[in-house]
C-alpha cells in the first residue's frame, strides 16, 4: 500500500507515523503546511491519495510578550499518552511540545494546544521525535 498526497498538502515530508487507539493512522508533516493529519482505518487499506479525516494546523500562540510563535513548526514527532492525548514535537523554531486533549484533536483545524511547552528555559534545540513510556504506577 502506498499513500500519496491528495493535492491539498496532506502528506508533506511525513516524519512520524503513529496509530491511535481506534486504529487511525496519524502523520506529522515536517514540511509546509506543518500539519498533523489523521487517516481512518478504511482509508489505509489500499493505495491512493486520501483526504485526511482530521487535519490539525498551526495555531499562533502567545509566549511571553511574543505572539508570533506557532504551535506546530516542522512537527516531526507525535505520540499518544496513556490517556489518548496527542503530543507533537516542533523541530524548528520555536522548538516546543504541543499537547492536545482527546476531544480537542477530534475537531481538527487551527487548534490552540491544551498545553504548549516552549521557550529558552526548556533547552530544546531542534528536538526530534517523542514517546510516552509505560505507566508503571500499578
Amino acid at each position: 500500500m502506498i499513500l500519496d498526497d491528495d493535492g491539498m498538502g496532506s502528506i508533506q515530508a511525513p516524519w512520524a507515523l503513529v496509530f491511535d487507539p481506534a486504529g487511525d493512522l496519524w502523520s506529522s508533516n515536517a514540511n509546509a503546511p506543518f500539519t498533523l493529519v489523521e487517516f481512518g482505518p478504511t482509508q489505509i487499506t489500499s493505495s491512493g491519495d486520501p483526504t485526511p479525516e482530521i487535519t490539525i494546523s498551526p495555531f499562533e500562540v502567545k509566549v511571553g510578550k511574543k505572539t508570533e510563535d506557532e504551535s506546530l513548526s516542522a512537527p516531526n514527532g507525535i505520540a499518544f499518552d496513556a490517556m489518548g492525548h496527542l503530543a507533537a514535537i516542533s523541530s524548528a523554531a520555536p522548538f516546543g511540545v504541543a499537547k492536545y486533549n482527546g476531544m480537542q484533536e477530534r475537531m481538527g483545524g487551527s487548534l490552540n494546544p491544551a498545553s504548549f511547552l516552549v521557550g529558552n528555559n526548556t533547552t530544546l534545540n531542534a528536538p526530534a521525535g517523542d514517546n510516552f513510556g509505560p505507566d508503571l504506577s500499578h
